[in-house]
C-alpha cells in the first residue's frame, strides 16, 4: 500500500520539548504502513506553558491520541476526563485517547513491559524480579505490578532523589533508590 496522507488520514502525535530528536514519528508511521492504517504521527514541541492550549486544540480538531515526554506527563493527569488505574497511582500520563471528544489518560510501560514479557513465553505473575531503570519508567513497572502480583526489588536510576539524599546536585543519573 501506498503511503498518501489524505483527507481521512487520521491525526496522532507526541507532545513534549523537545521532541526533534524523537524516532516516534518514524516508529509509529511505519506501524502505520505495515498495518495498512490511515494515520499519521507527528511531534509536536510544546512546553508545559502551552500545553492547555495544544491538548484543546487537538481535543477541538479530533485528533485521535497522542503522546507525551517528561515533563508534560504529569501534567496532563489535570486535562484528561478520566484517568486509567496506573495513571491515577502513578500522577502520571504519557497516552492520551481521544473517543469522540473524551480525552483518556494511561500511562502505558508497564502494560507494555508485561505484554512483551508475556509474548515471549515467560510468566512473571506472583514471581520475583529486579528493575533496573530511569527512576519513572521503574515506577510506572512497579505501580502496574500493584495491579498485577509481582515482587519487584527496583533500583531507580535518577538525580532528584540522589540530591535529596547527599544534598548535592548532579547531571548524571547514579543509582540512588532501592524500594
Amino acid at each position: 500500500m501506498a503511503y498518501e496522507i489524505t483527507g481521512h488520514t487520521v491525526l496522532t502525535g507526541l507532545l513534549g520539548s523537545p521532541v526533534a530528536h524523537s524516532i516516534s514519528p518514524m516508529m509509529h508511521n511505519e506501524a502505520f504502513r505495515q498495518l495498512e492504517l490511515d494515520y499519521a504521527y507527528l511531534a509536536f514541541d510544546v512546553g508545559t506553558d502551552n500545553l492547555k492550549t495544544a491538548v484543546d486544540g487537538l481535543k477541538v480538531m479530533g485528533v485521535r491520541g497522542f503522546n507525551l515526554t517528561m515533563p508534560d506527563k504529569n501534567l496532563m493527569c489535570s486535562m484528561v476526563d478520566k484517568l486509567s488505574p496506573a495513571s491515577e497511582i502513578g500522577g502520571a500520563v504519557n497516552t492520551v485517547v481521544n473517543d469522540n471528544g473524551v480525552l483518556t489518560g494511561y500511562t502505558t510501560d508497564g502494560i507494555g513491559f508485561m505484554r512483551a514479557v508475556s509474548e515471549t513465553g515467560v510468566d512473571i505473575i506472583g514471581k520475583k524480579m529486579t528493575l533496573l531503570g530511569v527512576q519513572t519508567t521503574c515506577r510506572n513497572h512497579h505501580i502496574h505490578g500493584s495491579i498485577q502480583p509481582i515482587f519487584y526489588l527496583v533500583f531507580s536510576v535518577c538525580t532528584d532523589s540522589h540530591e535529596v539524599l547527599t544534598g548535592q546536585k548532579t547531571r548524571f543519573p547514579v543509582l540512588c533508590t532501592v524500594l
